[in-house]
């Protein structure tokens, strides 16, 4: 989707008049950046109090729910909506014009250094590609450096292309994102141990708004280290925070503390960390979803569908069914069926290649997506599944297990559903003897 196009769209979305989302789009558009509100008003056949207006009302909307936003004055305004746009949408920006990337520099350095130094800081904004993030990256790293000349940040930038160049290219960045790759290193380079290693741990989240609360972790030290990671990575730029509790990595920050990652020693240890967070996310998962639920679990779901995706071997045997049964539970209490068939097939498959045709939880696996079809009427592709189920189970626990017995009945269900009524009959005797002997007469199955 092009630039002009989706802050269109998120305009529109925000129930904004067509009006204001013209203007909007307008003050956008990478071939109109250089030009005036006075120009471009014109161009729109509008009033330029009517413009500035529409184009105003648009920054306030998003500053409402983005309060970092409302602290900037005029003449930054828009250059700052932009950089947050391009993070809410995953999307990398066309390079800016010239001026336009000026304009921005100037935003987020001391006049003073600007005066001193105008002419090196055209030449970090071309060194740079024009780039609004490694711009950004660049004005971060110049607060937390007030000494430091512009022309020694140009060196400096200039010493890191030379050494990283074999990395950046075993690694697929394109050219026009090496600006952002020195940029990002000089950021590293200011962050503490603690620091790097939680970026690194973020980078294992999914594309998507990250929820991160320091509050409910019990250790005080570990807290106070966690805050101080945030801090400094939202201090740098390599996080954005959406809300209180929500933050967002850009994808590109996001590829970059991935390389760091992989070339450290604990990237094992960091990946194995990240599962096991989002298992124990994914337990809070009950079978039953209510509204709150559903509210307070959304965030966590790309997170931990990530895991299950691209991280399922750092799961433990034991904890290799939860992940993917958790996943569909979140689904199917939607009414979301075809979402949670996959996870329950793919389950399925990785209990069987993991753990061996003869294991406990491959019988559970497949009970799970016969439950799934029988939900969804789908009774013929339900028989085999809780057939290959009662086998496993009266073969790994002998023939009195309560999980034999209940499998007894889901078969017998099945042929009940399907008219097969003295198929039936004598699947459900046998669940009830088997209830009988095993549990209390006052139990609910032999009630039942």
């Amino acid at each position: 989707m092009q630039w002009a196009n989706f802050l269109a769209k998120e305009a529109a979305t925000n129930g904004l008049s067509l009006e204001q989302t013209v203007a909007f789009a307008k003050s956008f558009q990478t071939e109109n950046l250089g030009k005036t509100k006075v120009k471009l008003a014109s161009e729109l056949n509008v009033d330029i109090t009517a413009f500035t207006k529409w184009v105003g009302e648009v920054y306030e909307k998003f500053a409402q729910n983005s309060p970092e936003l409302a602290t900037f004055n005029n003449r930054d305004k828009l250059e700052k909506l932009q950089a947050y746009l391009s993070v809410k949408y995953n999307s990398k920006l066309d390079a800016l014009k010239p001026l336009a990337a000026m304009k921005l520099f100037k935003s987020l350095v001391v006049r003073e250094r600007l005066q001193q130094e105008a002419w090196v800081a055209r030449r970090i904004c071309k060194f740079l590609g024009y780039l609004p993030l490694a711009l950004e990256l660049v004005g971060r790293y110049l607060d937390k450096m007030p000494d430091l000349s512009l022309e020694t940040l140009l060196k400096r930038l200039e010493k890191k292309r030379v050494e990283h160049e074999p990395v950046v290219n075993a690694n697929s960045l394109m050219p026009d994102e090496y600006g952002i790759f020195e940029a990002f290193e000089l950021s590293w380079e200011q962050l503490d141990e603690n620091a790097q290693s939680f970026g690194c741990l973020l980078s294992l989240c999914a594309l998507a708004d990250i929820p991160l609360s320091v509050e409910t972790i019990e250790d005080n030290k570990k807290q106070q280290l966690n805050e101080k990671a945030i801090a400094d990575l939202l201090e740098l730029y390599l996080l954005q925070q959406k809300s209180k509790v929500i933050y967002l990595l850009n994808p590109q920050i996001r590829q970059l503390l991935r390389m760091k990652l992989d070339k450290s020693s604990e990237a094992d240890e960091a990946k194995t960390k990240f599962a096991a967070m989002m298992l124990e996310v994914a337990k809070l998962i009950p079978q039953q979803l209510n509204p709150e639920d559903i509210l307070n679990l959304t965030p966590h779901i790309p997170h931990i569908t990530e895991v299950a995706t691209h991280l399922c071997e750092y799961l433990g045997d034991e904890n290799l069914i939860t992940l993917f049964t958790k996943l569909a539970w979140f689904y199917q209490s939607q009414g979301l069926y075809q979402q949670a068939e996959p996870w329950l097939k793919r389950c399925i498959e990785l209990t069987q290649n993991r753990l061996g045709l003869e294991h406990i939880d491959v019988a559970t696996s497949l009970n799970n997506l016969a439950a799934l079809y029988e939900t969804t009427g789908r009774y013929r592709e339900a028989e085999p599944l809780l057939e290959q189920a009662l086998a496993l189970r009266k073969r790994l626990l002998g023939e009195e297990n309560t999980d034999v017995a209940t499998s007894l009945s889901y078969l017998a269900l099945i042929y009940e559903y399907t008219g097969r009524y003295s198929e039936a009959e004598p699947l459900y005797q046998q669940a009830l003897e088997l209830w009988k002997r095993l549990v209390e007469e006052q139990h609910p199955h032999v009630a039942t």
